[in-house]
Parts: structure tokens; sequence; C-alpha cells
């Protein structure tokens, strides 16, 4: 299966991505604060998020996500079905982060991002072992920078 991966490392199409760890490390308190109810709700049998690549499913989701990563690039890559260890909407996972930001209860939508549950509008991200380069969409900050002023400003 395809999907995209937004990574600040080189790769040439052919290259495997694996998982490092590094995202996790640079986590705002927010963002760990997220990670932290994600991982207290995670239900047994699925992966610790901290351990699995992340791939979105879709095109417009990875560009969302590019144009806010500094010196990041955008990969179209090939993903094996039988490494794919979770599917989730996160659009939920935005949900955590706005509850906890308003101090509110983010259980139930912790839970429905590991069931797999869907907003109105997903925006799917596989969690998995590891994938595959097929194409460089762009490793240019100058594109990168383009398309987050169009999307801001219209």
């Amino acid at each position: 299966m395809d999907g995209y991966r937004v990574d600040r490392r080189d790769f040439n199409p052919g290259e495997r991505i694996d998982y490092t760890g590094v995202y996790f490390k640079n986590l705002t308190n927010t963002g760990k604060i997220v990670e932290d109810v994600l991982e207290l709700y995670r239900p047994d049998g699925k992966p610790k998020r901290d351990t699995m690549l992340h791939v979105f499913e879709d095109l417009g989701p990875a560009r969302k996500f590019w144009s806010k990563m500094k010196d990041g690039n955008l990969y179209k890559v090939q993903v094996d079905n039988a490494f794919v260890r979770h599917r989730g909407d996160m659009q939920l996972t935005e949900k955590v982060k706005h509850l906890v930001e308003q101090e509110s209860e983010p259980k139930s939508a912790a839970m429905a991002y590991w069931n797999g549950e869907q907003t109105e509008n997903p925006e799917n991200e596989l969690l998995v072992e590891y994938a595959v380069v097929t194409e460089v969409v762009s490793k240019s900050n100058d594109e990168r920078r383009a398309y987050l002023i169009k999307r801001i400003w219209g």
C-alpha cells in the first residue's frame, strides 16, 4: 500500500525508512502529555506509538504536517500491509490535545483513536514497522514554506 512520510532525514527511492524515536524526544510538554494519554488508554495488542514509524495514508494530511516541519522532506512510500500495526485518525489525536489544553477528560477521544474510529474528515496515520521510499515528493524548504503560506492565507 502507498503512503506518505514526512522526515528530516535524507532518503532516495528504494531506501528503507526505519523508526528512530527522534520525533518523540523533541515533543513539547503538551505533546508529551498527549502521548502519555494515548499510552494510558492503549489496548493490549496495539503497538506503542513511540516505537513505530508513522506514515500518512493520504497526501493532503502529509503535506499539512510537512508544511509545519522545518527542514522536513516529503516522501511517497510503500508499506507492506503485513507490517501495519494500527490505523488511526489523527483528528482524534488533535482532539486529545485540545481536551488536554482545556483540562477536560481526553479518555473517550484516546479510546476512539485506538478503536480505529473515524471523524467526519479523517486524517489517517499508519503505525508501521518500516516503509520504503518510492518517490521524493519534495526536499525543498522554499516549496514547503510556500505551501504553508498558501494553506494559511489561501
